[in-house]
Protein backbone atom coordinates (compact mmCIF):
# COMPACT_ATOMS: atom_id res chain seq x y z
CA UNK A 1 0.00 0.00 0.00
CA UNK A 2 1.20 3.36 -0.56
CA UNK A 3 2.21 5.93 1.70
CA UNK A 4 1.49 9.67 1.12
CA UNK A 5 3.85 11.14 3.02
CA UNK A 6 7.14 11.29 1.66
CA UNK A 7 10.35 10.27 3.44
CA UNK A 8 14.03 9.63 2.31
CA UNK A 9 14.92 5.98 2.73
CA UNK A 10 17.94 3.73 1.43
CA UNK A 11 17.29 0.73 -1.21
CA UNK A 12 19.36 -2.21 -1.40
CA UNK A 13 18.77 -4.75 -4.39
CA UNK A 14 17.65 -8.17 -3.94
CA UNK A 15 21.25 -9.23 -5.19
CA UNK A 16 22.96 -6.43 -2.39
CA UNK A 17 25.08 -5.07 -5.05
CA UNK A 18 23.62 -1.84 -5.55
CA UNK A 19 22.36 0.97 -3.00
CA UNK A 20 19.70 3.32 -4.06
CA UNK A 21 18.95 6.80 -2.36
CA UNK A 22 14.75 7.64 -2.58
CA UNK A 23 12.91 10.45 -1.49
CA UNK A 24 9.05 9.76 -2.50
CA UNK A 25 6.10 7.52 -1.07
CA UNK A 26 7.18 4.31 -2.70
CA UNK A 27 9.53 2.52 0.15
CA UNK A 28 7.02 -0.04 1.05
CA UNK A 29 6.45 -1.16 -2.76
CA UNK A 30 10.15 -1.55 -3.54
CA UNK A 31 11.54 -5.38 -3.29
CA UNK A 32 14.72 -5.65 -1.58
CA UNK A 33 15.84 -4.01 1.44
CA UNK A 34 14.99 -0.40 3.09
CA UNK A 35 16.52 1.48 6.11
CA UNK A 36 15.15 4.95 6.76
CA UNK A 37 17.74 7.73 6.31
CA UNK A 38 18.28 8.26 10.19
CA UNK A 39 18.31 4.06 11.20
CA UNK A 40 21.36 2.90 13.03
CA UNK A 41 22.98 0.20 14.24
CA UNK A 42 26.45 0.08 16.71
CA UNK A 43 28.63 -2.66 17.48
CA UNK A 44 31.94 -2.74 20.01
CA UNK A 45 33.13 0.42 17.99
CA UNK A 46 30.88 2.63 17.34
CA UNK A 47 27.58 3.61 15.84
CA UNK A 48 26.91 3.93 11.65
CA UNK A 49 23.96 3.87 9.35
CA UNK A 50 21.82 0.57 9.28
CA UNK A 51 23.02 0.44 5.61
CA UNK A 52 26.97 0.90 5.92
CA UNK A 53 29.44 -1.61 6.51
CA UNK A 54 31.18 -1.31 10.03
CA UNK A 55 34.78 -1.42 11.13
CA UNK A 56 34.15 -5.02 12.15
CA UNK A 57 32.73 -6.18 9.29
CA UNK A 58 33.06 -3.83 6.27
CA UNK A 59 30.56 -4.27 3.42
CA UNK A 60 31.87 -6.41 0.15
CA UNK A 61 28.53 -6.75 -1.05
CA UNK A 62 27.66 -3.30 -2.70
CA UNK A 63 29.38 -2.58 -5.66
CA UNK A 64 27.45 0.52 -6.61
CA UNK A 65 25.38 3.82 -5.30
CA UNK A 66 22.71 6.02 -6.71
CA UNK A 67 20.85 8.91 -6.11
CA UNK A 68 17.64 8.67 -8.14
CA UNK A 69 16.39 11.85 -9.29
CA UNK A 70 13.51 11.92 -6.33
CA UNK A 71 16.50 12.40 -3.70
CA UNK A 72 17.16 15.87 -5.09
CA UNK A 73 13.83 17.63 -2.94
CA UNK A 74 15.24 15.91 0.52
CA UNK A 75 17.51 18.24 2.45
CA UNK A 76 19.93 16.16 4.71
CA UNK A 77 21.98 18.05 7.52
CA UNK A 78 24.78 15.06 7.61
CA UNK A 79 26.25 12.81 5.13
CA UNK A 80 28.83 11.38 7.35
CA UNK A 81 29.70 7.89 6.90
CA UNK A 82 27.21 7.38 4.28
CA UNK A 83 29.12 5.17 2.63
CA UNK A 84 32.00 3.48 5.13
CA UNK A 85 33.10 0.57 5.05
CA UNK A 86 31.96 -0.27 1.49
CA UNK A 87 35.31 -1.33 0.22
CA UNK A 88 34.01 -2.67 -3.78
CA UNK A 89 32.05 0.04 -4.13
CA UNK A 90 33.34 1.24 -7.54
CA UNK A 91 30.48 3.80 -8.46
CA UNK A 92 28.47 6.45 -7.11
CA UNK A 93 25.63 7.79 -9.62
CA UNK A 94 23.31 10.66 -9.74
CA UNK A 95 25.37 12.85 -6.93
CA UNK A 96 23.94 15.96 -8.76
CA UNK A 97 20.61 15.28 -7.10
CA UNK A 98 22.33 14.84 -3.52
CA UNK A 99 21.38 18.26 -2.04
CA UNK A 100 23.94 19.34 0.25
CA UNK A 101 23.01 22.52 0.91
CA UNK A 102 22.15 22.65 4.54
CA UNK A 103 24.98 19.60 5.32
CA UNK A 104 26.88 20.39 8.21
CA UNK A 105 28.96 17.42 8.99
CA UNK A 106 30.92 14.70 6.11
CA UNK A 107 32.98 12.74 8.20
CA UNK A 108 33.93 9.73 7.74
CA UNK A 109 31.80 9.84 4.18
CA UNK A 110 33.97 7.89 2.07
CA UNK A 111 35.95 6.45 4.46
CA UNK A 112 36.75 2.87 3.43
CA UNK A 113 36.02 3.32 -0.22
CA UNK A 114 38.91 1.97 -1.22
CA UNK A 115 37.76 0.92 -4.83
CA UNK A 116 36.71 3.88 -5.68
CA UNK A 117 38.53 6.14 -8.49
CA UNK A 118 36.38 8.94 -9.21
CA UNK A 119 34.18 10.92 -6.98
CA UNK A 120 31.86 13.96 -8.86
CA UNK A 121 31.77 16.78 -6.71
CA UNK A 122 30.64 19.52 -9.20
CA UNK A 123 27.31 20.00 -7.94
CA UNK A 124 28.24 19.53 -4.73
CA UNK A 125 27.57 22.58 -1.92
CA UNK A 126 29.81 22.26 1.26
CA UNK A 127 28.53 26.08 2.27
CA UNK A 128 27.73 25.12 5.18
CA UNK A 129 30.07 22.56 6.26
CA UNK A 130 31.88 22.84 9.71
CA UNK A 131 33.17 18.90 10.26
CA UNK A 132 35.48 17.13 6.65
CA UNK A 133 37.10 14.78 9.16
CA UNK A 134 38.45 11.46 7.92
CA UNK A 135 35.93 12.41 4.29
CA UNK A 136 38.27 10.81 2.25
CA UNK A 137 40.31 8.56 4.73
CA UNK A 138 41.44 5.15 3.12
CA UNK A 139 40.11 6.31 -0.07
CA UNK A 140 43.09 4.15 -1.45
CA UNK A 141 42.04 3.88 -5.50
CA UNK A 142 41.07 7.72 -5.85
CA UNK A 143 43.91 9.36 -8.32
CA UNK A 144 42.58 12.00 -8.64
CA UNK A 145 40.12 14.59 -6.86
CA UNK A 146 38.81 18.23 -8.20
CA UNK A 147 37.74 20.08 -5.22
CA UNK A 148 38.13 23.20 -6.63
CA UNK A 149 34.00 23.83 -6.17
CA UNK A 150 34.33 23.09 -2.16
CA UNK A 151 33.32 25.93 0.06
CA UNK A 152 35.13 25.33 3.40
CA UNK A 153 34.96 28.50 4.85
CA UNK A 154 32.78 27.29 7.76
CA UNK A 155 35.24 24.00 8.30
CA UNK A 156 36.96 23.76 11.54
CA UNK A 157 38.06 19.97 11.48
CA UNK A 158 40.10 18.59 8.35
CA UNK A 159 41.68 16.06 10.26
CA UNK A 160 42.76 12.81 8.47
CA UNK A 161 41.09 14.41 6.06
CA UNK A 162 42.87 12.45 3.27
CA UNK A 163 44.60 9.98 4.93
CA UNK A 164 45.61 7.05 3.11
CA UNK A 165 45.03 8.25 -0.21
CA UNK A 166 47.66 6.51 -1.75
CA UNK A 167 46.74 6.48 -5.24
CA UNK A 168 46.53 10.66 -5.13
CA UNK A 169 49.81 11.47 -7.24
CA UNK A 170 48.54 15.56 -7.24
CA UNK A 171 45.98 17.26 -4.86
CA UNK A 172 45.58 20.81 -5.24
CA UNK A 173 44.08 22.64 -2.50
CA UNK A 174 44.65 26.09 -3.20
CA UNK A 175 41.49 27.20 -3.56
CA UNK A 176 40.64 26.03 0.16
CA UNK A 177 39.56 28.56 3.03
CA UNK A 178 41.04 27.25 5.95
CA UNK A 179 40.70 29.77 8.22
CA UNK A 180 38.70 28.64 10.87
CA UNK A 181 39.74 25.21 10.78
CA UNK A 182 41.69 24.15 14.59
CA UNK A 183 42.56 20.61 13.47
CA UNK A 184 45.24 19.49 10.54
CA UNK A 185 46.68 16.19 12.51
CA UNK A 186 46.88 13.12 10.05
CA UNK A 187 45.70 15.09 6.85
CA UNK A 188 47.57 14.10 4.31
CA UNK A 189 49.13 10.25 6.26
CA UNK A 190 50.13 8.24 4.32
CA UNK A 191 49.87 9.98 0.69
CA UNK A 192 52.27 7.73 -0.56
CA UNK A 193 51.89 8.60 -3.98
CA UNK A 194 51.69 12.30 -3.57
CA UNK A 195 54.16 14.41 -6.03
CA UNK A 196 52.74 17.53 -6.15
CA UNK A 197 50.65 19.43 -3.47
CA UNK A 198 49.09 22.97 -3.42
CA UNK A 199 48.95 24.78 -0.07
CA UNK A 200 49.33 28.10 -1.41
CA UNK A 201 46.21 29.85 0.51
CA UNK A 202 46.04 27.88 3.55
CA UNK A 203 45.05 30.14 6.42
CA UNK A 204 46.50 28.34 9.77
CA UNK A 205 46.05 30.68 12.58
CA UNK A 206 43.67 29.17 14.60
CA UNK A 207 45.13 25.82 13.71
CA UNK A 208 46.37 24.04 17.30
CA UNK A 209 47.71 20.43 16.15
CA UNK A 210 49.36 19.32 13.09
CA UNK A 211 50.44 15.90 14.52
CA UNK A 212 51.15 13.44 11.76
CA UNK A 213 50.18 15.97 9.40
CA UNK A 214 52.34 14.98 6.36
CA UNK A 215 53.61 11.58 7.85
CA UNK A 216 54.47 8.58 5.38
CA UNK A 217 54.25 11.05 2.28
CA UNK A 218 57.10 9.60 0.96
CA UNK A 219 56.93 10.34 -2.94
CA UNK A 220 56.55 14.23 -1.90
CA UNK A 221 59.81 16.10 -2.96
CA UNK A 222 59.18 19.67 -2.21
CA UNK A 223 56.33 21.33 -0.17
CA UNK A 224 55.82 25.18 0.11
CA UNK A 225 54.71 26.12 4.06
CA UNK A 226 56.11 29.79 3.37
CA UNK A 227 52.60 31.42 4.36
CA UNK A 228 51.83 28.67 7.51
CA UNK A 229 51.20 30.44 11.13
CA UNK A 230 51.70 28.03 13.50
CA UNK A 231 51.56 30.25 16.80
CA UNK A 232 48.25 28.48 17.44
CA UNK A 233 49.83 25.22 16.87
CA UNK A 234 50.13 23.16 20.60
CA UNK A 235 51.23 19.49 18.59
CA UNK A 236 53.18 18.85 15.57
CA UNK A 237 54.99 15.57 16.58
CA UNK A 238 55.97 13.70 13.31
CA UNK A 239 54.97 16.38 11.45
CA UNK A 240 56.91 14.69 8.31
CA UNK A 241 57.91 11.72 9.61
CA UNK A 242 59.44 8.85 6.89
CA UNK A 243 58.80 11.71 4.85
CA UNK A 244 61.94 9.74 3.19
CA UNK A 245 61.92 11.87 -0.13
CA UNK A 246 61.04 15.19 0.98
CA UNK A 247 64.28 17.67 -0.15
CA UNK A 248 62.84 20.54 0.46
CA UNK A 249 60.87 22.51 3.18
CA UNK A 250 59.90 26.24 1.93
CA UNK A 251 59.22 28.08 5.03
CA UNK A 252 60.83 31.89 6.28
CA UNK A 253 59.91 31.88 9.31
CA UNK A 254 61.06 30.00 12.52
CA UNK A 255 58.51 27.29 14.13
CA UNK A 256 58.47 27.26 17.77
CA UNK A 257 56.59 24.52 19.39
CA UNK A 258 57.48 22.52 22.57
CA UNK A 259 55.51 19.35 21.49
CA UNK A 260 57.64 18.45 18.14
CA UNK A 261 58.96 15.43 18.91
CA UNK A 262 60.59 13.01 15.31
CA UNK A 263 59.05 16.25 13.44
CA UNK A 264 61.97 15.08 11.15
CA UNK A 265 62.24 11.51 11.98
CA UNK A 266 63.29 9.50 8.37
CA UNK A 267 63.43 13.04 6.10
CA UNK A 268 66.69 11.35 4.95
CA UNK A 269 67.15 13.27 1.76
CA UNK A 270 65.67 16.73 3.80
CA UNK A 271 68.07 19.75 3.17
CA UNK A 272 68.09 23.39 4.26
CA UNK A 273 70.88 25.52 5.58
CA UNK A 274 71.95 22.36 6.82
CA UNK A 275 71.64 18.91 5.74
CA UNK A 276 69.80 16.45 7.39
CA UNK A 277 70.84 14.66 10.71
CA UNK A 278 69.21 11.43 11.88
CA UNK A 279 69.94 12.93 15.90
CA UNK A 280 68.27 16.45 15.59
CA UNK A 281 64.32 15.51 14.41
CA UNK A 282 62.73 18.36 16.72
CA UNK A 283 61.11 21.72 15.94
CA UNK A 284 64.31 22.94 17.30
CA UNK A 285 65.40 22.56 13.26
CA UNK A 286 62.29 23.86 12.07
CA UNK A 287 64.28 27.29 11.06
CA UNK A 288 65.92 28.58 7.61
CA UNK A 289 68.49 29.99 8.72
CA UNK A 290 70.82 27.06 11.13
CA UNK A 291 67.86 23.94 10.57
CA UNK A 292 66.13 22.54 7.92
CA UNK A 293 63.73 25.30 6.22
CA UNK A 294 64.78 26.70 3.08
CA UNK A 295 63.56 30.50 2.00
CA UNK A 296 61.50 31.15 -0.47
CA UNK A 297 62.79 33.87 -2.78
Amino acid sequence: MQNNIQEAYVHRSADKKILTFYYDTLRAERDGTTWGIGETKEDSFSKYYAWTGTFESPNTSVLSAVFDASFREFRPTTTAGWFLCFPWLKSIEGLEYLNTSKVTDMSGMFLGCSSLTEIDFSHFDTSQVTNMNGMFMECSSLTALDLSSFNTAKVTNMGAMFSDCSSLTTLDLSGFDTSKVTDMSYMFMVCSNLTTLNLSHFDTSKVTTMYKMFVACSSLTEIDLSGFDISQVEIICEMFCGCSALTTIYCNSSWRCDDSKDMFHKCLSLRGAVAYDESKTDASMANPERGYFTIRR
